[in-house]
């Protein structure tokens, strides 16, 4: 028998399962995932963060981000999952390295600010849906200036991955409509395998956006989401609806900033996660 600690994260009603195996990789395998998603469920949590080593270099730590879902599915990132875990590293371990986050071949950095507040940087953000491997080719998008587009349900959505995807809608729409076309469009898997988020833009200011998202992991409707906030930021911007400056971003459960670059379509976001005190697992 052994124990294993875990956290539980919280950035603006996203929260997680977070487990720490930096010192116990070994401990990884299908039995830790089964009873790690078992403490999900139980904590009632939006995913769970499996944090493995990867390598160390003189300035910098790297670290490997698995991000399993509550459909038991692996997902390829998250947002606010990172920022959950830039906070809950750099109160554990302190900030005298770099810290770079790998998720499914992709790699973010995190920080850690003044006033409890924490950031990744390098979303990047592609609006093509044939560079994505999460769309099948023969999916009826319609591509114009660069930008997919795709009708679900008579609604237009903008196809957009940054390090998840996520068809966007710069249009509001109510919480029934929503949650009936994220449950429809993520049965459509000749088209998306994976499934894949659905946001929507509610309102929009020169600086602030307000977003709803269905998530492929949960499948429903969540507090937050950090890569629908950040394709939200980057579409608009594209469609030159905001200023490129810093956005605050309005979630049912929240609110972060992110700062998007047009010129490179990369993003900065910035949060206050909470950390909550460690619950021992039984392994």
């Amino acid at each position: 028998m052994q124990t294993l600690s875990y956290k539980i994260g919280n950035n603006s009603g996203n929260t997680f399962v977070i487990f720490d195996l930096i010192n116990c990789p070994k401990e990884y395998n299908e039995q830790f995932c089964i009873r790690a998603h078992a403490i999900l469920m139980q904590e009632n949590c939006d995913d769970i963060l499996i944090l493995l080593p990867k390598k160390n270099e003189p300035d910098a730590v790297h670290i490997d981000m698995l991000v399993l879902g509550r459909d038991k599915q692996f997902g390829a990132f998250c947002g606010n999952g990172s920022l959950a875990v830039a906070a809950y590293w750099y109160q554990k371990y302190g900030t005298n390295s770099q810290l770079i986050l790998h998720a499914k071949h992709k790699s973010y950095q995190l920080y850690a600010y003044d006033n409890n507040e924490y950031g990744v940087s390098n979303l990047v953000t592609s609006f093509d849906h044939e560079q994505s491997n999460f769309v099948i080719e023969l999916a009826p998008f319609v591509t114009y200036n660069g930008v997919s587009s795709i009708l679900i349900l008579d609604k237009l959505f903008y196809f957009t991955e940054t390090g998840e995807p996520h068809l966007v809608s710069n249009k509001p729409l109510s919480l029934i409509e929503l949650d009936a076309i994220g449950t429809y469009v993520n049965t459509l898997r000749n088209y998306f395998p994976e499934g894949i988020n659905v946001t929507c833009i509610q309102s929009i200011t020169d600086n602030t956006v307000e977003i709803m998202t269905y998530e492929r992991g949960t499948h429903c409707i969540t507090q937050a989401c950090g890569s629908g906030a950040a394709s939200a930021v980057a579409l608009a911007s594209k469609q030159e609806l905001i200023p490129n400056h810093e956005i605050t971003v309005r979630f049912l459960g929240g609110k972060i900033s992110i700062y998007h670059q047009l010129a490179t379509n990369t993003s900065v976001i910035k949060g206050r996660p909470s950390i909550t005190d460690s619950t021992l697992l039984v392994i």
